[in-house]
């Protein structure tokens, strides 16, 4: 392996991988051992591979993923015989490997319980490749270009795997001294693990990092500016350029697309488009698979906007249509118009999302106020650091977030939690997404985002003189939800339940009231209105019951069966006898709502 630095890591590395026949230490064994060693400047210096005999069979899965057969283990030495020599080789060293807990459960399981210094390549991943979602070692390799080869063997993977900690370590030393302070001041002493990584081992390659000093997520962003959207003259729709694009002969679309081929569906759809927003007039058009209906709206769209300097907005269904479309097909347009004219200025095009899809800098700063968070947590504050010091757009789609668990500390750091922010003075990823889209021929948003815009009074997204909307099949439910409210059986049960069961709610109320305020509230009045509160109560248990009784039967005798469950859509124009019925059930309802409501305040 070439070494490309001059490391001191203060001590010798052991990088160390085993295979075994499964996953549970407690009952399945180790088959192979590979373990390589380096002095503490990175250069090897010996090796330790053997295969174990386990004593147990090897599954065809495990022979199949490994290459290690049954046969190839019946004559090697078993554990306890081979376990002095591999001792002897670990040394004091710090001892290296990806998921290394799982490698040290089962040599703890085999008698050997190490009290070396270890690192996990997994957990520095972790933090030091936020945007990576699979912290596999074969997908890590992948991302940093090691050309893993016998993978699933323990000696290779003992190779990847110090492999992978020298190139993470050489990306840490490249980091701004700024961030490497923010790193180590982050994570706790507390996380054995990671502390030892970052304020030990990788500490004695650059003496300049310094602990405990103030640490602004401000200084760390990287700086970026706006381009301003401009107008040009450069395309008429009269002088076929579309036909020169799509056509079945189209030089333009061979140099792009490695696998063009013509379509004539592609052609007719464009050319309808560009009549459209030409003429100022509405279409419904229909796409089928395979057609390449991005390119079709997108082209005309750019040409337009380019040619007027006025803006068209696209709205599809899904954050991840959304990214498609940004990172692919705009990019992919742009390269077309390029080839058209090379000296054409690029057209500006940009993507707006719900403000929970952003980093807030203010909130992610102020997390480090509170002394006691708990460890998993500094290290998602750390991996964030990496992130936010190379991100330009702050967007949550950026990072590998996969689980329960990151996704809910991505809520603490995200805009969604200010009810009101009354301006910030630095920098502002959500801001900057509007100004950004405030300068774009271009702007893309989601189905969602142009609903909650709608009933907005602060709206987000910018005037627009052309809207197309893809995915419009999904629109009505959409809007239905966004523009809709809900009513749920459970909400309401809810309600009518808190003067019932082991937390009365109505009677801790009235306790606190003659505890508390006994000298301050007349208590006969207050008595009086608790009980007026538990009459209502007991009325809404009805009222609701009957309401929702009625809504099963009319869905249960006019409704659809689907998947198991009966729906029913009811519109302005519906009209049958229960369903007055439900509306002057759902009347009077309401009325009782309203009223407990005042009664309350």
């Amino acid at each position: 392996m070439p070494i490309n630095k001059n490391y001191n890591f203060g001590n010798n590395l052991v990088s160390l991988d085993l295979e075994t026949t499964g996953l549970s230490p407690g009952k399945d064994k180790i088959i192979e051992i590979g373990a390589v060693k380096t002095d503490s400047t990175a250069k090897e210096i010996g090796e330790f591979n053997s295969l174990v005999n386990p004593g147990i069979l090897i599954s065809d899965f495990i022979e199949n993923l490994t290459g290690i057969s049954n046969d190839d283990v019946s004559k090697s030495l078993q554990f306890v015989d081979i376990v002095d020599e591999f001792q002897s080789f670990l040394g004091d060293s710090i001892i290296i490997g990806h998921n290394i807990e799982f490698d040290l459960k089962f040599l703890s399981e085999e008698g050997l319980k190490l009290n070396n210094k270890f690192v996990d390549t997994w957990r520095f991943s972790q933090i030091m490749l936020p945007d990576l979602l699979d912290l596999s070692l074969g997908s890590i390799c992948k991302y940093l270009d090691i050309n893993q080869q016998n993978a699933h063997r323990a000696l290779s993977d003992a190779k990847f795997t110090l492999e992978v900690f020298l190139l993470l370590t050489e990306k840490y030393e490249n980091f701004d001294n700024k961030l490497q302070t923010a790193i180590c001041n982050i994570i706790s002493e507390k996380d054995n693990e990671l502390f030892f990584l970052f304020n030990s081992v990788l500490s004695q390659t650059d003496s300049n990092v310094k602990n405990n000093i103030f640490f602004s997520p401000m200084e760390i962003i990287p700086k970026h500016s706006i381009k301003e959207k401009t107008k040009g003259n450069y395309f008429n729709y009269e002088n076929d350029i579309l036909q020169k694009i799509f056509s079945s002969d189209s030089e333009i679309l061979d140099k792009v697309l490695s696998n063009f081929s013509y379509r004539k569906q592609q052609l007719d759809m464009s050319e309808v488009i560009a009549d459209c927003i030409k003429n100022q007039f509405s279409a419904a058009l229909e796409a089928g698979t395979g057609v390449g209906k991005s390119l079709a709206y997108l082209l005309p769209a750019a040409i337009f906007a380019l040619k007027t300097g006025k803006r068209v907005l696209v709205s599809t269904n899904t954050i991840n249509l959304q990214d498609q479309l940004y990172l692919k097909d705009l990019p992919l347009v742009k390269s077309i118009l390029s080839e058209l004219d090379p000296d054409i200025e690029d057209i500006n095009f940009s993507i707006l999302k719900g403000r929970d899809n952003y980093l807030c800098i203010k909130n992610y700063g102020n997390q480090f106020v509170d002394e006691d968070v708990d460890q998993n947590y500094l290290r998602f504050l750390a991996k964030m650091a990496v992130w936010i010091s190379k991100t330009e757009t702050g967007e949550k789609s950026e990072l590998g977030l996969s689980n329960y668990v990151n996704n809910n500390y991505w809520r603490r750091i995200s805009p969604k939690n200010k009810i009101n922010c009354y301006g910030f003075d630095g920098p502002c990823f959500l801001r900057e997404s509007r100004e950004k889209a405030e300068s774009s021929h271009i702007v893309i948003v989601n189905h969602a985002l142009l609903m909650t815009d709608l009933k907005s009074v602060n709206s987000v997204i910018p005037d627009y003189d052309v809207l197309i909307i893809d995915e419009a099949h999904n629109l009505e439910d959409v809007a239905s939800q966004h523009l809709g409210w809900k009513l749920d059986e459970r909400d309401l049960k809810d309600i009518v339940r808190i003067n019932y069961g082991k937390y009365d709610l109505i009677e801790m109320i009235g306790n606190l009231i003659k505890r508390e305020f006994k000298n301050t509230v007349d208590l006969d009045q207050a008595e009086n209105k608790l009980k007026r509160t538990i009459s209502m109560i007991e009325e809404l248990n009805i009222k609701y019951r009957n309401l929702f009784k009625s809504f099963n039967q009319i869905v249960i005798t006019r409704g659809n069966k689907n998947s198991g469950h009966n729906s029913l859509r009811i519109d302005i124009d519906s009209n049958f006898p229960e369903l007055k019925l439900v509306r002057d059930e759902w009347y009077e309802l309401k009325l009782k709502l309203d009223k407990l409501k005042s009664d309350l305040i």
